[in-house]
């Protein structure tokens, strides 16, 4: 038997009771047992000072019981009847992805507080973008955020040095947060709407390109690493993180968003706000309810990176919760839970024919 055959076994009932549960009334329990899932398919639990050493044996033995608290949910609780599509858009009901992909972000940063914006995200950036970087490629640099969203990470940039900043999302809503605080701060940061296929500026603007996280929700991939490449000046840098592929990680993630699909985002934050879930923990709606996620093996990305002569050089990560930093460890099995982890990587446009860093 494969190590991760039980996990799978047990992945598919926990598919069909959480969906079960949804058209029974009982959203609320599904949306518990998703999210004490969720939590423990990383390295590392802050909440409860967990470090997952021994991966596949622990989410194997979470799973279980959660399938057992699903079934003793369905058959103990007696349901009420109610449309839970009249508490807001399910995504099969939705005709522009864009606007959706913006509300659903937008939703989940207007709960984050000023210390969460300013002072969290820029030490994420210290522990995930190398500090000889952030002194030779942003300090003092003209920086484009690809895919602002919360505007969060285009303060930090800010507050590291940067000479100027332009951030760009593709709806005015999702920065307008940032946006006040960067006026209130006097950071020079100029804040636009924007589609990253299609970037109004001109070729070669720009220093050093940050793109955290936001590209996988576009519609291609590779037309935004196009515009990413077409803007950034030769010989300069950028960082890019998406999303990864393959283990048991990613293909959780899968099955999460299948079973959120007629769970409006609104229910969903109500029931995690009413646990006393941190506002900061956006991760959780975030997986189950963007509309797009793109998942992409190394293999892929890299031959994307390739076919534009981007040289590359992956990141590991100093965060305990980031997925490369578990597998740089030689934790037991961590391929099989976590896949090819996750892409980060110090992206740069050669002046000729320059091919890696």
């Amino acid at each position: 038997m494969a190590i991760d055959q039980k996990y799978y076994e047990e992945l598919d009932k926990f598919n069909k009771l959480s969906r079960d549960l949804v058209k029974k009334g009982g959203a609320y329990f599904t949306i518990i047992a998703n999210h004490e899932l969720c939590r423990f398919l990383y390295p590392y639990e802050p909440y409860e000072e967990f470090y997952n050493e021994n991966p596949i044996e622990s989410i194997t033995n979470k799973i279980i019981s959660l399938n057992n608290f699903l079934e003793v949910s369905s058959d103990t609780v007696c349901f009420y009847n109610f449309d839970l599509g009249s508490m807001g858009d399910v995504l099969s009901n939705i005709n522009s992805l864009e606007k959706k992909t913006s509300d659903v972000y937008t939703s989940l940063w207007n709960q984050f507080e000023e210390g969460t914006i300013v002072d969290e995200s820029k030490k994420l950036i210290e522990k995930r973008v190398p500090n000889e970087v952030i002194e030779n490629s942003i300090k003092n640099k003209i920086i484009l955020d690809m895919g602002c969203g919360s505007g969060r990470y285009s303060i930090a940039l800010s507050l590291l040095g940067a000479k100027k900043v332009y951030a760009i999302d593709l709806f005015s809503q999702s920065y307008q947060v940032s946006k006040n605080i960067a006026k209130e701060k006097n950071l020079n940061i100029e804040f636009l709407e924007a589609n990253f296929h299609d970037l109004p500026f001109e070729n070669e603007k720009f220093d050093f390109i940050f793109s955290n996280g936001t590209i996988h929700h576009s519609t291609s991939i590779q037309k935004s690493l196009q515009e990413f490449t077409r803007v950034l000046k030769s010989g300069h840098s950028g960082f890019l993180y998406i999303y990864a592929d393959k283990g048991i990680f990613w293909n959780t993630r899968k099955i999460m968003r299948e079973i959120f699909k007629n769970i409006p985002i609104e229910y969903t934050n109500r029931v995690l706000n009413t646990i006393g879930m941190p506002p900061n923990r956006f991760i959780f709606a975030d997986i189950w309810h963007v509309p797009i996620e793109t998942h992409t093996t190394k293999k892929e990305i890299e031959k994307m990176l390739g076919y534009l002569d981007l040289s590359y050089e992956k990141l590991i990560s100093n965060n305990l919760f980031d997925l490369d930093h578990a597998i740089s460890k030689g934790i037991k099995d961590a391929q099989v839970m976590w896949g090819d982890g996750e892409h980060r990587y110090i992206i740069k446009k050669g002046l000729n024919d320059e091919k890696r860093i």
